[in-house]
């Protein structure tokens, strides 16, 4: 009961932080209000602009696009698609920081190709595209075009990627699940992205080869492998990195050199009919590690 007592305590106090807020910004100037709305969540601003005339117009210059997998759950694609494209139509602002977006990608190709190219015109910097199922590519004239952006994550989404990349300089978190990436894709990521400090791969089935020689990338940290069933090699060469989650078959050669590696998690699956790993391939493994 005292639980239940401190957390609606909690929960009231919450709720009238929230209904306080429009009377304490309504003191600020206008333009100090815009700034504050722009940094908000979407579907913060647009609660907020709707209790006041002054509030109205604040979403128009809000930075942080995010329709995730709540909003896909509570309404249909073109619902969705619809309060996405009004929200990138009116949007006056500048920039846009954050676009995240869980949808089903088939069908509004076109649409994605807009919201796409006005976030690279306002200079996004976290992309996320969480599509339900395969059906769009990022093409290399837009990834080229990406010279803002410090986090991409990209589910069941093809991607173009240019012979000589010209962006992804400042890119920190690369995540890749459900991707039909190659290896020397990845291995074009590794060498152009030099501010990496997370690398994230889940089910990249095509996937055979993880070679990360990151002598000269200061700041990579943790890398997360998961699914890649037809991974034959990993071979990972980094002065910096702490942390290590590995997940599926134990590939043929698995070799660290990473001084620093102060976390090793790895979760390993028998190939084919067989219950049990070869003790040999545990005792080489850890040895190489």
């Amino acid at each position: 009961m005292a639980k239940r007592a401190r957390s609606d305590s909690l929960a009231l106090s919450s709720v009238s932080s929230v209904s306080l807020l429009p009377r304490i910004f309504e003191e600020l100037p206008l333009e100090i209000l815009l700034h504050v709305f722009s940094f908000l969540p979407i579907k913060v601003a647009a609660q907020n602009c709707t209790q006041g005339s002054k509030f109205r117009n604040c979403k128009q210059f809000n930075r942080k696009f995010i329709f995730g997998r709540e909003l896909a759950m509570r309404r249909n694609r073109e619902s969705v698609a619809k309060l996405v494209d009004h929200l990138f139509d009116t949007h006056k602002g500048d920039l846009i920081d954050s676009f995240q977006l869980h949808i089903d990608p088939v069908e509004i190709e076109e649409l994605l190709d807009k919201w796409l190219r006005i976030c690279v015109e306002k200079k996004i910097q976290d992309l996320e595209l969480y599509f339900l199922r395969p059906g769009y590519t990022l093409t290399e004239d837009f990834l080229n075009q990406l010279k803002n952006l410090s986090s991409l994550k990209l589910v069941h989404c093809e991607f173009e990627l240019p012979l000589k990349l010209q962006s992804l300089t400042n890119l920190r978190s690369l995540i890749l699940w459900h991707v039909p990436l190659r290896n020397e894709r990845l291995q074009t990521l590794i060498v152009r992205c030099r501010m990496l400090q997370t690398i994230d791969l889940l089910h990249c089935a095509e996937l055979s080869r993880v070679e990360i020689y990151a002598a000269e990338h200061r700041y990579f940290k943790m890398l997360r492998i998961a699914g890649c069933n037809n991974l034959s090699m990993v071979e990972v060469v980094s002065p910096t990195l702490r942390c290590v989650h590995y997940c599926g078959h134990v590939p043929s050669t698995i070799t660290f050199q990473a001084p620093q590696l102060s976390e090793a998690l790895f979760n390993f699956v028998p190939a084919g009919n067989r219950r049990y790993l070869r003790a040999s391939v545990l005792e080489k493994l850890v040895c190489d590690i």
